[in-house]
């Protein structure tokens, strides 16, 4: 079917059930950034592959909600279809749930899937509806009527993450967990939110998406813990776990048990991480609204197990990366290659390390114009050939046992023009400005974020998107709270992990952005208080041919040199002769 033809049946079906707005998202039941593909109802509807997007289909009209990162993939991707594009920026159209209660018909019905709709979309949708009269079906999954072979789950099984790599048991953070219940006043915790889920039960799965975690819910109280997962998944670990006092039951089972579980109690829940279909069985009860998972905040702020296995990582990583860097110089213009095998090149690359399990996420390669699309993902049949010139952005990343890794390096592949080294020298001033903070304990990201953008500013420029984003342990490649952008309310602590990864994309030309993984650690205490700093986790070089010295300060400039020196030192007795030989080169002062 094409995507006309999918609107038109999804519409017949819509009038069948007396609704005159459906509301698709992204979402799986726990909010997950990454849903597995058979909750793919965005791409599935609109063919559009965007990680952030949401669609409305009417009886006369059919659009897309995404961020200013992906317009330009927007245009390709939804070219020559019936759906329009509306930026979340946008003023007047940019909200949702805004235009959702304004364009749909006093009396009439809103419908929508409740197992994709967050408690708090919901719950907002709510209150902008007010007293006017509009309708909510929520249990109506008209797509999965129309969805002509839908994925199906996966088989593969859950697995416990070590305490070698983990540090902490999940006995520990059970007890941590109810301290926790106990201080904000709750008889029960109900978490749907899969990363956190993982975390606590030191449990991870190895999923063919790129993917450690497995469908689940979770429940704590004082007197039970219980885990609800797909009983093929958890087989292996189920054991192990009922004989350490955790109820294992079976993932459909959760609604019904925790329904019984909390009457006449006080739920401690996230509605930003829930499913409304879940919130629905707990509106009986009295329930306290989190901002964020409780495990959110724990699991952010990494053990020193957690961080000395993360420099491991991130050591392997980078020499993956480096070697990549040298093949893909030395063989640019003599070996055919394009975007697509040059990014399954540094996919294999990554295999040889010993604690190597798969991707953390499906790699970016672009070259020249597709540089420039953020969040471009190269496909086999359309791959741009790579020639002896211009650049290649490539962002990637690997889930270890001992960490996840997500890095960007922009790389000459042969001449390349002076405004294209300026680009790249303003982001990397950025890099390293912020690789050089040194800040007051109580920050937020948002304080922070300037100093990765104001190389850029200076010369009237900017990218459209957030700083860094925190990143887990063999877990999420994005996770929260923490972030650095303009909107961060989030304090950064010791042991928090973050990127650090400023950009520059010029639309149909190409596109720069560096990154590397940062670590919050104690700087110096002194009368003023406490003081922060970053240690740099991440270990490969920044291509020197992009680099113009004279732009950089003396300070920047020694801090690029002594990481170089320390990607040399640390990588240097894992390479033979002739990759030693080529990353001193590349890691040569300057």
């Amino acid at each position: 079917m094409t995507i006309n033809e999918k609107l038109t049946k999804l519409r017949g079906l819509m009038q069948q059930n007396g609704v005159d707005t459906y509301i698709i998202t992204k979402n799986d039941p726990h909010g997950s950034e990454y849903a597995k593909a058979y909750w793919s109802g965005v791409k599935f509807i609109s063919g559009f592959t965007a990680s952030m997007a949401n669609v409305v289909v009417t009886l006369d009209r059919a659009i897309v909600w995404t961020d200013s990162r992906y317009t330009i993939q927007a245009e390709i991707e939804l070219g020559g279809t019936e759906f329009e594009t509306f930026s979340i920026a946008d003023p007047e159209n940019g909200n949702l749930l805004d235009f959702v209660a304004k364009n749909t018909k006093s009396g009439g019905t809103i419908g929508f899937d409740s197992r994709t709709l967050l408690a708090r979309t919901v719950l907002d949708l709510k209150s902008k509806i007010g007293d006017s009269g509009i309708k909510l079906n929520p249990n109506l999954d008209l797509l999965g009527e129309i969805w002509e072979n839908k994925p199906v789950p996966t088989s593969d099984k859950v697995f416990e993450h070590e305490l070698k790599y983990c540090g902490v048991s999940r006995a520990e953070k059970i007890a941590n967990v109810r301290e926790q219940i106990k201080a904000k006043n709750g008889d029960v915790y109900v978490i749907s939110s899969l990363d956190d889920i993982a975390w606590l039960f030191n449990l991870r799965c190895n999923d063919a998406d790129s993917n450690t975690t497995f469908e689940s819910y979770a429940f704590v109280s004082e007197g039970k813990v219980a885990l609800f997962a797909h009983p093929q998944k958890i087989a292996d670990v189920k054991s192990m776990l009922e004989n350490e006092g955790i109820d294992v039951l079976a993932y459909n089972d959760a609604k019904a048990y925790i329904s019984n579980e909390i009457k006449g109690k006080t739920v401690l829940i996230a509605p930003s991480k829930t499913c409304y279909n879940l919130y629905e069985a707990l509106e009986s009860s009295k329930i306290v609204e989190l901002d964020f998972d409780i495990t959110t905040k724990m699991k952010a702020v990494k053990n020193s197990v957690e961080i000395e296995n993360a420099r491991n990582a991130h050591l392997k990583d980078g020499i993956s990366v480096t070697r990549f860097m040298k093949w893909i110089k030395e063989n640019v213009g003599k070996t055919p290659m394009n975007e697509y095998t040059a990014g399954e090149m540094l996919d294999n690359m990554r295999k040889d390390a010993d604690t190597f399990v798969h991707k953390s996420f499906n790699t970016i390669c672009g070259y020249m114009p597709n540089g420039a699309i953020i969040h471009y993902r190269a496909e086999e049949s359309t791959a741009l050939p790579i020639n002896p010139s211009g650049v290649l952005l490539v962002d990637s990343g690997g889930n270890y046992l001992d960490g996840t890794t997500d890095i960007t390096r922009t790389i000459a592949m042969g001449e390349v023009t002076n405004e294209m080294k300026e680009d790249f020298t303003l982001v990397l001033k950025g890099l390293i400005n912020l690789s050089m903070a040194k800040f007051i304990k109580g920050s937020t990201g948002a304080v922070l974020d300037v100093l990765a953008r104001s190389a850029l500013w200076d010369e009237g420029k900017d990218y459209k998107h957030g700083t860094g984003h925190g990143i887990g342990q063999f877990l999420s490649v994005h996770e929260g709270p923490q972030n650095i952008s303009s909107r961060s309310t989030v304090v950064l602590e010791e042991g928090m992990m973050i990127s650090n990864e400023p950009g520059f994309y010029k639309k149909d030309e190409y596109g720069i952005r560096s990154e590397t993984i940062i670590l919050v650690k104690p700087f110096k205490e002194t009368e003023y208080g406490e003081f922060l700093e970053f240690e740099t986790l991440t270990m490969s070089p920044f291509d020197l041919e992009l680099i113009i010295k004279d732009m950089l300060t003396e300070k920047e400039l020694k801090w690029l040199n002594d990481y170089h020196a320390e990607v040399y030192e640390k990588q240097s007795k894992y390479l033979n002769e002739e990759e030693k030989a080529w990353l001193k080169n590349a890691t040569r002062a300057i």
